[in-house]
């Protein structure tokens, strides 16, 4: 007999693999998965951008940037960043701003334009929890 098992560890392992950043709008702190720093190639110390497509503001997308905000060390391969603002907005524009905290998936499928990388946040299907 063999078991496929569910607890804490595996739960987590699954969990931190699936690239998807957490935002909380009150403080602005975006923590970027363990999955999302692999896969975007992310470091402590680069810098990080987040752009609202103005056609369709649902849409928002993650790219690396020269200007961009600072990407601090957290803990366990997680990085996060800072800006309230912007965290506010996200929440705003899917008519969340009463939420605690918001996961959401950010595609492996970037979208190329002048020479950067746009990964796109999966707002859809985001976890709102209020």
């Amino acid at each position: 007999m063999e078991f496929k098992v569910f607890n804490a560890a595996t739960q987590n392992a699954t969990n931190d693999q699936m690239p998807k950043v957490s935002v909380t709008p009150s403080n602005g702190v975006f923590f970027l998965s363990a999955g999302l720093v692999k896969m975007m190639g992310l470091l402590a110390g680069q810098t990080l951008s987040i752009a609202q497509d103005t056609a369709r503001p649902q849409d928002w997308y993650l790219f690396l940037d020269e200007s961009g905000m600072s990407i601090r060390d957290k803990k366990a391969g997680q990085l996060i960043l800072s800006n309230r603002l912007c965290a506010q907005e996200i929440a705003s524009s899917m008519e969340a701003s009463d939420a605690k905290r918001l996961t959401i998936k950010v595609g492996e499928k970037p979208v190329e334009k002048d020479g950067k990388k746009y990964f796109p946040l999966v707002t859809k299907g985001a976890v709102i929890r209020r």
